[in-house]
């Protein structure tokens, strides 16, 4: 028997078995058919290859073939092999007819088509079944024999119309059989695969023997491989649910990946082969040796690979040769011996298709081991004359790339010829052109899908647009496919169909579908927020694990207890301020900047100049629009685009990164291609785009501020001179690296011309690095958050220093958390942070970073409820706030309200008694009342008190009467409350007691009297849409002072004489002036720590965990009249006219610089509108966006200026407010005398005279002088 591959004696041998089958069929009819249907199945499984009746009954009285649905005369049945999967049956119906009407049991004959001469092929797949170990000596000289079965699939039959040849279906001229030809088509293959084919299995003919291998040889030196021998090109258009096109649109990535390698580094030499590994899809060349008497160099320029589906285990992998040089010397760098171009090298090659995550993350490889090469599916086109040795060079490249080559792509990871994972990316697909392609995964809204905030501006951006691009953009009628990160295609970049755009927008509709403002497109989204939808329906907000017994078998994600273990669990560690703010706060402001800068472009495009007429115009718009020309070059263009919102996905995946990837979406432009060495081609031809979304993958820098980059607007409004002292984090354009794996560029790889690709791709890295990158750092917007710094030896309580980190929302079990920009799982993503740790005072950093969160249980620096994302948090630690300002300027309340009696005895029958405050007493008033934290078990709030006792007695015995002992006892408790548990309004409970107790025994006359003084207040911080409001109730605290008992008979008036002195010693109202204009000063107004462009920082919802660190919410508002970045010299710090805020007591709070800037002019721009809106989430805002917006455009906006009389200095990371008060003003200057009331005999009190008012010392109030004693007459 032949040698080699056996395939194709083995097809004749399976057909020569369908022939002696149909052909004993045949003589079956002839013994026992009758003309009528067979009444036994063993003549029906015996003749069914020649003659079969389908489904009906015969009439009893006439029976005949006209009563059943259906009956042919058959042919001899063949099969071609697909590959080693599949087969092709071909099924020669001869004679015969079928009824259209499938779906009854009485046919009618009006209705029956005929059948005549038709050839119908069905798909089917097969399993080979082997048996082995056959014992039989009589067969030859092995012990044991084995042999295989070809096993049919008959229920995986698949019509394939290109194939078949039905005349009057598949050819047909006539239109009423056109109009007819689909319901025939499918009563025809009814009948044959519901019917037909079901007997044909169950009589056995699904089954057929392989080729046997009987012989006595020891070794077989054949194999059978059907995929190899297969001249069909029939291709199956998926593999595993996933496109063909697809997956080629991801391996046309990875070469372009590897082609842009080589325009970079060059090619490298054969034994750098980690450099080979970068660049060997593109170029490639090595030194092979075919045999000991033959080397040879080879070098080779490559296309894209591309497959082609035998069936969904086996694919044809084409190598795409452009340019074959062979070079017989030992260098690439003399002319090549022979040269040969257009190549087309085939590989057959067994698939894996790997799914995890529940189906989420879905991956095709190429198992390389199994690749065979397939001569009559390759091209090698050549006019070579020496056919013998044109044989040698090409078997020599054939035999180096089964050996090495395909080596090369199995250890570079290229084996993957399609990978998708929705957890961190989402792929969207919008087709309205015929020319597109579809695909399984489709998000109706992929990369304009936001939040509410920012649906606001959606009428507004769409007209810009409009003005901008002269229409409503409709790139959305073209192709659409986008995605971020690993997706449908190359490593989830994505390029569209034939008309090659991308559709960036979301829905025209009113749902809540964000960046809607830039809609290319009019999809509802349903199919989004469907999705949406389905993610978090199994979420709760249930706050304990009793509560919350459903979520944990439902999967959802439980906000509540996430929320609670914030509070419980996050802590600044060895940090001073903990700032966090989010990813989706982030890209909120680049959107915020965006639309500022649409606004300029569209009123330079109405003014008639361009937008780079000048650096001044390019910074107010590049964000939008950016044109590139040169000085030698006149005015011509060289790259021009609009641009959406740029949007910047944080990088979690390892502890120590400072990565973020920033896609700049390239929405409609052109460029021209470069010449040698990169240099520009005046009048080239311009190759046009819609819609590319270019991925870079860069670092974050915290940097020093340079001058340009802090404007005078913010040293004003921080009250500083000089540029020094601000950091920045920045994006650090110098570490960018293209990512073309995470990019979509519909349309650039498209053709057969990849020299031109390549140039093209060349083209655009250039553009944007080169030219487009330093233009966006001219216009600031690296500048993502500006941060003030102090001079570790300037001031007390300032931010000195800081670092940052990246860190994920943990929203799960340990180590679980997503990455990514749009999805179901948005709202998760959106919730990583950039977090930045500060110290004060000049305190020296920690070594180590702040501990990530390992889960959802850990604490995560942020929370919110499903899809609201905050903007951030605020984390103070306790020694740096609680401790050090709240409790440290209470202790003035505890030595205001602490009463110290004195009592030294009785003189002449009288009481001398004496009562002073601590804050008064000349002994005590320099020492602290300081609180004591007292711990309750399960209590929700973290608890101080303050006691003070102080007991006198005086025991008298003498001639003179009156003996007995006297006693005066004073006690002072203060109790604060500080909440631990979130709410809208967090109320500070502070409340006080002092009991003073008067007693006599002795001589038959005791008595005893208890005089009681109580006060309370709470310290309200409250949360609304104007940001964080600090106010005390009641407004005027009063103690309450009243004699709750009296005992014995007295006689006398000194008890009401020493309640007399209480309600004199006890301010008459109590003070916490103090401390709520240190909370004022702190929170109220804007946040000034953070500055980006567009909005302004504030705080709401504080709360206190069980640290005693304070945790506040970060909530934004839009500055009325913001312009884009170069409109004012602020660059990206605030750069906005309009609402200026002002330098006052609310924006130098704690951890203030004191530079006194008295009497300091400022020009501040005014605008009238309504009070400013606090949005504590992204989506929040929308529910005050819109009305500030409406007023500030009806506004009428004048500039003015005022002079302030400053007060103190700025803050590191406090707050400020466009209302100025001077906390320093709020403050009293407390010198309290001690009361000195004389009781006489009769009962009268005179009060002495008091000195007059301690003069101050250096700015500080005199020590206070205790008044004498008070002298009280007792009975």
């Amino acid at each position: 028997m032949c040698i080699g591959n056996r395939a194709e004696a083995s097809a004749h041998y399976i057909n020569s078995q369908l022939l002696a089958l149909y052909q004993n069929a045949a003589r079956c009819v002839g013994k026992h058919g009758t003309g009528l249907k067979p009444t036994t199945s063993v003549v029906e499984y015996g003749t069914c290859l020649f003659e079969y009746y389908g489904p009906g009954k015969h009439n009893r009285y006439k029976p005949s073939r006209q009563d059943l649905g259906f009956f042919a005369t058959f042919g001899t049945p063949r099969i071609e092999f697909v590959c080693n999967h599949e087969v092709i049956l071909f099924l020669e119906l001869k004679e015969g007819h079928y009824n259209v009407e499938t779906g009854k049991n009485i046919f009618k004959s009006e209705q029956h088509e005929t059948i005549k001469n038709f050839t119908v092929a069905f798909r089917i797949n097969f399993e080979t079944a082997p048996f082995e170990n056959i014992h039989c000596p009589a067969i030859g000289n092995s012990e044991t024999y084995s042999m295989n079965l070809h096993v049919l699939d008959t229920e995986s039959a698949t019509f394939v119309p290109e194939l078949s040849s039905i005349p009057g279906i598949t050819s047909t001229t006539d239109e009423q059989a056109f109009r007819t030809k689909d319901k025939k088509l499918a009563a025809l293959t009814y009948y044959l695969t519901q019917h037909y084919l079901l007997t044909f299995k169950s009589a056995g003919l699904h089954v057929l023997y392989s080729l046997p291998d009987f012989d006595n040889l020891a070794i077989t030196t054949a194999n059978i491989d059907y995929s190899v021998i297969s001249k069909q090109t029939l291709s199956s258009p998926t593999l595993y649910g996933i496109t063909i096109e697809e997956i080629n649109t991801y391996l046309r990535g990875l070469w372009l990946q590897a082609a842009a390698h080589v325009d970079e580094h060059g090619v490298a030499a054969p034994h750098e082969r980690e450099r080979v590994h970068a660049h060997f899809l593109a170029e490639h060349q090595t030194h092979w040796s075919d045999s000991p008497f033959e080397e040879v160099n080879i070098r080779f320029t490559l296309g894209p690979m591309h497959v082609q589906a035998l069936c969904k285990r086996e694919v044809v992998l084409y190598m795409d040769l452009q340019d074959v040089h062979y070079y017989l010397g030992t260098s690439f760098n003399d002319q090549p011996q022979h040269k040969f171009s257009d190549w087309k090298i085939a590989f057959i090659v067994d698939v894996l298709y790997e799914e995890s995550n529940n189906g989420s993350a879905k991956k095709v490889l190429l198992r390389i081991d199994t690749a065979r090469f397939c001569e009559h599916l390759s091209v090698f086109s050549a006019s070579f004359q020496d056919m013998e040795l044109f044989a040698r060079l090409k078997m020599t490249l054939i035999r180096y790339m089964e050996k090495y080559y395909l080596s090369y792509v199995h250890t570079s990871g290229s084996q993957t010829i399609y990978h998708y994972d929705e957890h961190v990316h989402t792929s969207g697909h919008r087709h309205s052109s015929s020319h597109s392609h579809s695909s399984s995964h489709t998000h109706e809204e992929d990369w304009e899908y936001g939040t509410e905030e920012e649906e606001q501006d959606d009428e507004e951006i769409r007209e810009i647009i409009k003005h901008t691009h002269g229409h409503t953009s409709s790139h959305s009628e073209h192709g659409a496919v986008s995605i971020i990160g690993g997706g449908v295609s190359f490593g989830g970049f994505h390029f569209g169909g034939a008309t090659g755009s991308m559709s960036v927008g979301g829905s025209s509709g009113s749902s809540s579908s964000g960046y809607r403002g830039v809609s290319w497109g009019g999809s509802s989204g349903t199919k989004w927020e469907t999705e949406m939808e389905e993610f978090h329906s199994q979420d709760c907000t249930c706050t304990t694990e009793a509560e919350c017994g459903h979520a944990s078998s439902r999967g959802g994600v439980r906000w509540g207890l996430l929320e609670r273990a914030r509070i419980a669990c996050v802590s600044t560690a060895e940090f001073d301020i903990v700032q966090a703010v989010t990813q989706g706060s982030l890209n909120a402001a680049l959107r915020g900047c965006w639309v500022a800068s649409q606004r300029a472009a569209r009123a330079l495009k109405k003014a008639g100049k361009n937008t780079f007429d000048s650096y001044e115009t390019e910074k107010q718009t590049c964000l939008a629009e950016y044109s590139f020309v040169h000085e030698k070059h006149g005015k011509e263009v060289f790259f021009s685009s609009s641009f959406a919102p740029t949007k910047i996905q944080l990088v979690c995946s390892a502890e120590s990164t400072k990565s973020v990837i920033v896609f700049f979406q390239l929405t409609e432009g052109f460029l021209k291609t470069l010449g040698a060495h990169k240099m520009l081609q005046p009048g080239a031809s311009a190759h046009t785009f819609n819609n590319w979304r270019v991925a870079f993958e860069m670092n974050l820098a915290l940097v020093d501020a340079t001058a340009d980059t802090i404007g005078e607007s913010v040293l004003k409004r921080l009250g500083r001179k000089t540029h020094g002292g601000f950091k920045q984090i920045v994006l650090d354009f110098s570490t960018a690296k293209f990512n073309l794996n995470l990019s979509s560029t519909p349309g650039l790889l498209e053709g057969k011309d990849y020299r031109l690709i390549r140039t093209k791709r060349e083209a655009l890295i250039y553009y944007l690095t080169s030219c487009y990158f330093p233009a966006f750092k001219r216009a600031h917007h690296h500048v993502l958050y500006t941060i003030p710094i102090a001079e570790s030896t300037s001031t007390k309580h300032a931010i000195t220093s800081l670092t940052f980190q990246i860190v994920p929302f943990m929203y799960g079990a340990p180590g679980v958390y997503a990455e990514g920009l749009v999805g179901p799982q948005k709202a998760l993503f959106e919730r990583n942070m950039i977090v930045l740790a500060a110290m004060i005072d000049g305190h020296a950093l920690p070594k180590s970073l702040l501990p990530r969160p390992q889960s959802g249980a850990s604490g995560n620096w942020v929370c919110g409820v499903g899809r609201e994302v905050p903007h951030g948090t605020i984390c103070v630690s306790r020694a740096t706030f609680l401790d050090t300002r709240i409790l440290s300027l209470l202790e003035k309340v505890n030595a205001e309200t602490t009463i110290l009696p004195a009592f030294s005895g009785v003189e002449d029958g009288d009481w001398v008694l004496a009562l002073t405050t601590w804050s008064n007493h000349q002994m005590k008033k320099a020492r602290a009342c300081k609180w004591r934290e007292v711990t309750r078990a399960h209590s929700e709030s973290l608890d101080f008190e303050w006691r003070n006792r102080d007991n006198w007695r005086y025991q008298h015995d003498g001639d003179f009467g009156g003996n007995g002992l006297y006693s005066v006892d004073c006690y002072t408790h203060n109790h604060l409350s500080i909440p631990t548990v979130k709410a809208d309004v967090c109320a500070i409970a502070i409340m006080g007691k002092v009991i003073l107790s008067l007693s006599y025994c002795g001589e038959g006359k005791d008595w005893s009297s208890e005089m009681v003084a109580t006060w309370s207040a709470k310290i309200l911080l409250t949360s609304s849409m104007h940001g964080l409001q600090i106010s005390v109730s009641p407004a005027k605290i009063v103690p309450e002072i009243k004699t709750t008992k009296t005992e014995g008979t007295i006689g006398h008036s000194t008890h009401e004489t020493a309640l007399q002195l209480l309600k004199q010693q006890l301010p008459s109202a109590i003070s916490f002036d103090t401390v709520v204009a240190e909370l004022k000063a702190n929170f109220e107004g804007c946040w000034s720590s953070l500055h980006v462009d567009s909005r302004e920082f504030m705080v709401g919802h504080p709360v206190f965990n069980r640290r005693g660190d304070l945790l506040l919410d970060l909530g934004v508002r839009a500055i009325a009249g913001y312009k884009a970045s170069g409109a004012s010299q602020n660059g990206h710090a605030n750069g906005y006219a309009g609402s200026v805020t002002h330098t006052n007591g609310h924006s130098n709070g704690w951890f203030r610089d004191t530079i006194v800037k008295a009497g300091e002019a400022i020009g501040i721009a005014g605008v009238s509108t309504p009070p400013p809106m606090y949005s504590p989430t992204l989506s929040s805002m929308s529910r005050t966006a819109s009305a500030s917006s409406t007023v500030s455009k009806s506004a009428s906006i004048k500039r003015t200026t005022s002079s302030h009389s400053e007060s103190s200095s700025f803050t590191s990371f406090s707050s400020s407010s466009s209302t100025s008060v001077n906390s320093a003003s709020t403050e009293k200057a407390v010198g309290v005398q001690e009361s000195s009331v004389v009781v006489t005999g009769n009962g009268t009190a005179a009060p002495k005279p008091a000195a007059a008012a301690p003069a101050k010392a250096n700015g500080k109030p005199a020590a206070a002088t205790p008044a004498p004693a008070a002298s009280v007459a007792a009975k």
